[in-house]
């Protein structure tokens, strides 16, 4: 999942009071604050990237789609280097193992010009990354300052069938969630991925993977981006082809993960 909590304060009406309710002043001020929210966030999230939890050729933050992923499941002191000073680490991994069933494994390294690739099961690779990932954590982190949390997957909804709709447009005409909470949900997660969790290291599981299964009506549809730029028109009006049912709308879905990351952090103050 792309999902970087950042503690966020709206501050617009107290930039207009601080400048003696001078709107315009005061819309110069909440300027200037959110570019310095903004280059914030940006550099928190160039350091962060990281979406295989070890090294892999998309780590760049600008560029990271890629189709043919490649991971190199014993490397994470580059990226563990951004964290051991933390308070608070929050990982999670999912959706960018899902393009294939299988996944390439570098042998030798991302410098060396030519170097050649295993082709693996999708479990066999996240297992290893997991076990190199949770040795990690157990020798770098000064868990007594830093108060680690893995997040479980963000699901989709591209299979309308799988909701007893099978006329639907993938999610593109839901509009409310699914409210039979008794039905048993299968919404293509990989469970496979949820179960392989490392045991025995000091981090709490927020568990938000059932909760956002019912709501198939809370993604952006054909209100997104591809390649970075708007759907045109005729793509809107094509939503079984071009409905984006990964990404959620904000507000919405990921203000109830950030609450439930939220209640536990303020449970160990």
């Amino acid at each position: 999942m792309c999902h970087l909590p950042v503690g966020v304060e709206h501050q617009a009406y107290w930039a207009i009071k601080e400048m003696n309710m001078n709107t315009e002043s005061g819309a110069a001020e909440r300027r200037m604050q959110l570019q310095e929210l903004e280059e914030l966030r940006l550099d928190a999230y160039d350091s962060a990237m990281c979406p295989f939890l070890v090294q892999s050729n998309s780590d760049d933050p600008r560029n990271h789609s890629i189709s043919q992923r490649i991971v190199m499941p014993e490397s994470i002191s580059n990226h563990g280097i951004h964290s051991k000073a933390a308070d608070f680490l929050v990982f999670n991994t999912y959706i960018w193992w899902m393009n294939n069933q299988t996944i390439k494994i570098i042998l030798g390294s991302f410098d060396q010009e030519s170097a050649d690739y295993e082709e693996v099961q999708r479990c066999t690779a996240y297992e290893r990354v997991m076990t190199t990932w949770a040795d990690w954590l157990m020798h770098n982190v000064n868990h007594t300052r830093t108060a680690s949390y893995f997040i479980t997957m963000s699901p989709v909804h591209w299979q309308s069938s799988n909701r007893n709709n099978p006329d639907g447009a993938v999610c593109a005409r839901e509009t409310t969630p699914i409210m039979n909470t008794t039905m048993e949900l299968d919404m293509g997660i990989d469970r496979r991925l949820l179960d392989n969790q490392e045991e025995g290291i000091p981090v709490d599981l927020i568990d938000i993977t059932t909760l956002s299964e019912y709501r198939k009506d809370a993604h952006t549809l054909v209100y997104t981006l591809r390649q970075g730029k708007l759907l045109l028109p005729e793509q809107k009006a094509n939503p079984a082809t071009f409905a984006d049912c990964l990404h959620w709308c904000l507000s919405g879905v990921p203000d109830a993960w950030n609450e439930l990351l939220y209640t536990h952090i303020i449970s160990r103050s």
